[in-house]
């Protein structure tokens, strides 16, 4: 009975997966010294939790209804509700864009743009921590979208 031969595992099968903080080190921002991408994370973090705050307090008052009208007033009641609506789909806008930044910090690829690969200005990550695009790429889509 032959036996068969057992291969090496090859260097790369053998590296352990990297930790957020290291993929987060390994991030274009970083390498390029345009940016600290870790402190970038963070911000991120912070305006995750004020945005989610927000959130519940404009959710809350919806449930209550505790926009106070005067009596009888429901058309300026129901504007209040309007605005509460309103303000609700900007900021679920705004976590889905936090959240997304967040998973390309997680993937190493913050300060990546994601059509053209090219690392992103830090003037405009100081700017906007959540661009996913570089500036040219998103003057571009801007302009398909018009």
């Amino acid at each position: 009975m032959a036996r068969k031969e057992l291969k090496k595992p090859s260097k790369r099968s053998r590296r352990k997966p990297l930790s957020t903080a290291k993929r987060i080190a390994r991030s274009p921002v970083d390498r390029r010294g345009t940016g600290d991408a870790s402190r970038a994370v963070e911000q991120l973090l912070q305006l995750r939790e004020e945005l989610v705050a927000d959130w519940s307090q404009n959710e809350g008052t919806l449930r209550t209804g505790g926009v106070t009208c005067p009596e009888g007033d429901q058309p300026g009641e129901r504007a209040s509700q309007a605005v509460r609506i309103s303000e609700l789909g900007f900021l679920a806008a705004a976590l889905r864009d936090v959240d997304a930044a967040l998973a390309r910090a997680r993937h190493g690829l913050y300060g990546v743009c994601v059509d053209c690969r090219k690392p992103i200005a830090g003037a405009r990550l100081e700017a906007n921590p959540t661009a996913s695009r570089c500036t040219e790429c998103q003057m571009q889509a801007e302009r398909g979208l018009g």
